[in-house]
């Protein structure tokens, strides 16, 4: 059974996968390093260094709680002193792919004749893993004391989403004698955010309009009724946005932003953009894409002072964080480009079997990466009883000048969920939270939100001891995937969490590419809208969980054979141990109507 849209990853070749994948580095460098002390252009840009076979090892990592992707780089001492080719603030691009014959050929559509000629490089097939603006060049030496032999090598750290990472601050005094763009810049936020205070506004339309002050928007107007933004900041010469398809002279520009609360993705969609940005339309300004369905939650704005906040701060303590989600990562777009991408949406977990009301994201019907057996070298997954969760309350705007008033008031009107089975035999489990974003619009629904949010949130937590989590560790993965979409192994639905991609050359030159994926709230596949699954709840026989594992995917090793106790003739079996399923629900896996693996099962096999 699918409840969504699904991209399968799969090796590259029928017998083998990445016999010599292929990576490659561009690097945009300013050509004047020194703005302050020496005159000229401070957007001219050199011809891009394109970094190839000069890659000892690389590793680009994301994960959902941080903001700024991380890359590192080990790079030869060879013909190029890197220190000096390479500066802190420099732009660098990742493509890592499953065959080298894709960086460099002759062909002018190969990765080095594209990103020498800044024409874009992140298109889905393109193995695009990130832009980042480089920390720092370090040189490294090392002498043997045994040979003597001396190591000369470089390591480069560079770091994505740096922007968000942005310092704000405002003293009135210092403001009064700035001029320029510094003055412009404190000018819009003083403007914007007087304009704003005491208005109520919906979580999303607040979140835009704080990045688009806070990160900018180019020229594009922010609000009629508000002055145009001023915010010149974060300017990029015009070669960065060329390598990503886009035309941008600012930072911002080069963003994608999805707003929204996540509906079904559609099953039988043609391409990879479709199926993985389910219902996005365009929203108003560059970048900026949403769904039909806004975020919940409002906030009624006051006086803030921000003294050295950074830009990502500010806009985590205004999402609603109870019942929303925000990230960064690199995806496909509507246009199936890979984009630097800003995700602010609805916790995407809720069960099928979920029966409150009003439009909620659900966890098996959020697009996901199908991972074929053939691309997985580990996994490590399992159920933890620290996700056992078996009381739920959340607290909302005040209804009560007088705390004790406002809890009983609102502890009368249900915020609170308890599963008392569970409590009876493991003691309380509570997760209680306050979530000060139920300001009612100024026309329209006035509904308190405390009752249907604890519900999303006892759903998404309860039974959390009967989901799986834990990493895979797979051949590398070229296609895009993304922190925040959905995996598919097994007949189970993992969230990703994390994705690792790594890339090392030994000693003898053979490369060896790799990624990790860190997963949780995996749930089967056969949940229904009456009932959920869970993973490993159906065979405790070993015997029947490989035949039945022979039937699908084949993940498993050789034969098995069940525990060898005493009476069974010379240590072989006679008769299956007899165990009933824990899972109440029995449902057999769909079996492939076609030939597993591409060869034609032989039953003599089994064995």
């Amino acid at each position: 059974m699918s409840h969504a849209y699904s991209y399968e990853l799969k090796q590259n070749s029928f017998d083998s996968h990445q016999t010599s994948p292929g990576i490659m580095l561009t690097v945009l460098r300013w050509n004047n390093r020194d703005t302050k002390n020496y005159s000229g252009d401070p957007f001219a840009i050199r011809t891009p260094l394109v970094i190839m076979s000069d890659i000892m090892s690389i590793n680009v990592a994301n994960a959902k709680t941080n903001v700024t992707p991380a890359l590192q780089v080990l790079l030869k001492g060879g013909d190029i002193n890197y220190t000096t080719a390479i500066a802190p603030g420099d732009f660098v691009y990742v493509n890592m792919v499953n065959e080298e014959k894709d960086v460099y050929s002759k062909d002018p559509n190969s990765l080095y004749s594209r990103a020498v000629s800044l024409k874009p490089i992140n298109n889905f097939k393109d193995g695009f893993k990130g832009l980042y603006k480089v920390q720092g060049v370090r040189r490294q030496l090392s002498v043997d004391p045994a040979s003597g032999v001396k190591n000369y090598q470089f390591l480069l750290v560079a770091y994505g989403f740096t922007e968000f990472n942005n310092i704000i601050y405002y003293d009135p005094q210092v403001y009064q004698q700035l001029t320029g763009n510094f003055r412009l810049f404190m000018l819009q936020i003083q403007e914007y955010w007087d304009n704003l205070i005491g208005r109520r506004f919906s979580i999303q339309d607040l979140m835009k309009v704080l990045i688009k002050v806070l990160i900018g928007q180019g020229t594009k107007k922010l609000d009629p009724k508000l002055p145009p933004p001023a915010n010149r900041f974060f300017g990029v010469p015009i070669g960065v946005g060329k390598l990503l398809g886009v035309n941008a002279a600012y930072a911002c520009e080069l963003y994608n932003y999805l707003f929204g609360i996540w509906k079904k993705s559609t099953t039988n969609t043609a391409t990879p953009q479709e199926g993985f940005n389910p219902g996005f339309i365009e929203d108003d300004g560059v970048g900026f894409y949403k769904t039909a369905n806004k975020l919940e939650g409002q906030r009624l704005l006051a006086a803030d002072y921000w003294n050295c906040i950074k830009v990502w701060s500010i806009l985590q303590s205004y999402l609603n964080p109870t019942i929303n989600e925000m990230y960064s990562t690199y995806r496909v777009n509507t246009k199936g480009s890979v984009m630097p991408t800003l995700v602010v949406r609805q916790k995407p977990f809720t069960t099928l079997h979920y029966k409150g009301k009003g439009v909620v994201s659900r966890h098996l019907e959020m697009p996901r990466w199908k991972l074929n057996p053939n691309l997985l070298l580990n996994m490590d997954l399992g159920k933890d009883e620290n996700a056992r969760t078996n009381f739920v309350q959340v607290k909302t705007r005040s209804l009560s000048m007088v705390d004790g008033r406002n809890n009983a008031i609102q502890t009368g009107q249900g915020n609170w969920l308890s599963d008392e089975k569970d409590i009876s035999r493991n003691g309380l489990r509570p997760n209680i939270q306050t979530a000060n974003y139920d300001f009612p619009p100024e026309s329209g629904d006035v509904e308190i939100k405390n009752k249907k949010w604890a519900g999303l949130v006892a759903d998404w937590l309860f039974e959390g001891h009967l989901r799986e989590s834990g990493t895979f560790l797979t051949m590398g993965i070229q296609e895009p995937i993304s922190v925040g979409d959905n995996l598919e192994f097994n007949g189970v639905v993992y969230h990703i969490e994390s994705v690792v991609h790594f890339l090392t050359i030994d000693n003898n030159g053979k490369k060896s590419f790799r990624t990790q994926l860190t997963v949780s709230w995996g749930m089967d596949d056969r949940s229904t809208s009456s009932k959920p699954f869970y993973p490993e709840m159906v065979h405790t026989s070993s015997d029947k969980n490989r035949q039945e594992d022979w039937d699908n995917e084949r993940i498993l090793p050789g034969s098995s054979d069940l525990e060898d106790v005493s009476g069974r003739a010379n240590g072989e079996k006679t008769t299956e141990t007899p165990e009933k399923s824990f899972s109440p629900i029995q449902t057999e896996r769909t079996k492939p109507t076609g030939p597993v693996d591409g060869t034609e099962p032989n039953p003599s096999d089994k064995r």
